[in-house]
């Protein structure tokens, strides 16, 4: 609190506790003014008068309390009242709202009237949101930027000129415009904003620091350098990076046993295997059968398939084999056949497991798979492959990232990359899942999985110059855009819906499919068991006739 004696020195005070920056720190500073005798009518003239001397020192975040003493009916009285004083422009004049007002006499028993409740920060910004009608913000937007079609999609006609800007950003802005009634000027530039060798901001940065524009839209991400030169708002657009692949073309499946083999390799040794056993089996019957003065019985090889069958399947056999030998290789073909089964099993679960769409790579993984690591490339990334507590990170980018063609600078170049095998790119969430929606095909999107990078992500809001008086109205609306999920909905309605992807072939336990195939089996089955009747009862015929 600033307390203002009734003296000429006062002014020069304020505005040079002002210049020192100790009124513009919050929002709760108040100046006390004292001042003198006065008739009612000449009070508030007095007042703002005195006001309009602190022009140059008042930021747009204070409240002045004046009091002053009058005669009345009653005798002398002292009036208290509390301004809201902001300007909305640098040219502007001084804007002075009334909050509250109190009388103190001392012919009342408490001296005081009764006290009205001040008003709170939402009243004073819908207060103040009334001067917004009518005035033309300087708005900058960014072109040239495809990728960030969804947020800032601008159309211009042939001498260059702005015509109309869509997306996200346009949504938000039309929505302030309906509320707060102000006009826009789009100006545009090819950049968000940077500084050139001399230390100089180019581009919407650049713009914003030499006061050509009053609003920097199309979400630039908040950095350090960049608060210094501007004033963030609120953020409206949380976002992360995402891996792109191609999980069926990365060796995701180096250590599954199953990879060994082809499936048709498996089969053939799956086949053999069971040969070998059969065989073995077989002479170990006869073999005991000798011994033992033909009890038991030998196996039949019908027997002998029904076993090897049953042990593949991981199911009983009836029949129990008689003879050391026998019983020895029936229990090595158990244990055969159930670790074969097993193992495939096991390998083709893991197979389908990591090559699906719900595989989640990080960027240690990359390392460690060395694939040919692409990035869309900004500002931020190389603090974050810098400082990565990770080393996996850390070498991939003193590795893969020293290439400058593994930095590319717009989508096109990243998903031209991504072709063929062995192959991972990195870029912002929301560009990268609107270029697969609008300039892939639905094919070629489905085959592409994406999967968020832990401890990426980072916020985008607009900016204003630091001295805005536009910073308060427009913070008060953006926060009220994101409460009643306004922001929600303006983000979901720009990101043209994705593509709906199969999942494959893959089975599933009630699939028509399978039925079909069960039923194509038994169909088969019983044609083949009627042509081999059919076949047996013209040979037994045969052999008859000819026996006669």
């Amino acid at each position: 609190m600033v307390v203002l004696p009734a003296c000429s020195l006062t002014p020069n005070l304020i505005i040079q506790v002002n210049n020192r920056g100790l009124l513009t720190k919050m929002y709760s500073w108040w100046i006390l003014v004292m001042e003198g005798w006065y008739e009612p009518e000449e009070a508030r003239n007095a007042t703002y008068k005195r006001f309009s001397r602190l022009q140059a020192g008042l930021a747009s975040d204070v409240n002045i309390v004046s009091f002053w003493t009058q005669l009345t009916g009653r005798g002398t009285e002292v009036i208290g009242a509390v301004w809201d004083a902001y300007k909305l422009g640098g040219g502007s004049p001084l804007c002075t709202e009334l909050i509250a007002r109190w009388h103190y006499s001392p012919e009342r028993r408490s001296g005081w009237g009764k006290l009205p409740q001040l008003q709170s920060y939402m009243d004073k910004m819908l207060v103040r949101s009334r001067y917004m009608a009518g005035v033309t913000l300087k708005v900058g937007v960014l072109v040239g930027k495809p990728d960030y079609g969804f947020d800032c999609r601008t159309e211009q006609d042939k001498q260059g000129h702005l015509m109309a800007v869509h997306g996200y950003s346009a949504h938000i802005l039309r929505t302030l415009m309906d509320l707060l009634h102000f006009k826009v000027e789009f100006i545009g530039s090819g950049a968000w904003g940077f500084q050139d060798d001399e230390g100089v901001w180019v581009g919407l940065l650049g713009m914003l620091a030499e006061g050509a524009v009053d609003l920097m839209v199309c979400h630039p991400t908040l950095t350090a350098d960049r608060t210094a030169v501007a004033l963030f708002l609120h953020p409206t657009l949380h976002t992360r990076r995402m891996l792109a692949y191609r999980a069926a073309g990365l060796p995701l499946t180096q250590d599954v046993f199953v990879l060994t083999f082809t499936g048709s390799l498996w089969l053939v040794c799956l086949v053999m295997a069971l040969v070998l056993l059969a065989a073995s089996f077989r002479l170990a019957s006869l073999q005991t059968a000798k011994f033992l003065s033909g009890q038991p019985k030998p196996w039949t090889w019908v027997e002998i398939t029904l076993w090897a069958v049953a042990a593949t399947c991981q199911q009983g056999f009836s029949k129990v084999p008689q003879g050391v030998s026998c019983k020895m290789v029936f229990i090595i073909g158990y244990m055969a056949s159930y670790l074969l089964y097993t193992w495939f099993a096991a390998g083709v679960t893991s197979l389908l497991a990591v090559q699906g769409q719900d595989t989640n790579l990080q960027l240690s993984d990359v390392a460690q798979m060395h694939t040919d690591f692409s990035a869309s490339w900004d500002g931020l990334l190389p603090d974050f492959f810098s400082n990565s507590p990770d080393t996996a990170v850390r070498t991939l980018h003193s590795t893969q990232l020293r290439k400058e063609r593994n930095k590319v600078q717009s989508l096109d170049q990243l998903f031209l990359q991504l072709q063929g095998d062995n192959r991972v790119g990195m870029a912002s969430e929301y560009p990268l899942k609107y270029f697969m929606t609008t300039r892939l095909s639905a094919d070629e999107a489905c085959q592409l999985t994406l999967s968020p990078v832990a401890g990426t992500k980072h916020m985008k809001a607009w900016a204003v110059p630091k001295d805005s008086p536009y910073a308060d109205i427009l913070n008060y609306w953006l926060l009220w855009l994101h409460e009643t999920g306004i922001l929600q909905v303006g983000l979901k309605r720009s990101m043209v819906a994705p593509a709906s992807c199969s999942n494959g072939s893959g089975y599933s336990s009630a699939g028509l499919g399978h039925v079909m195939s069960a039923l194509g089996i038994l169909g088969s089955g019983i044609a083949a068991a009627v042509l081999l009747l059919v076949a047996e009862f013209a040979w037994h015929h045969h052999r008859h006739t000819s026996q006669h």
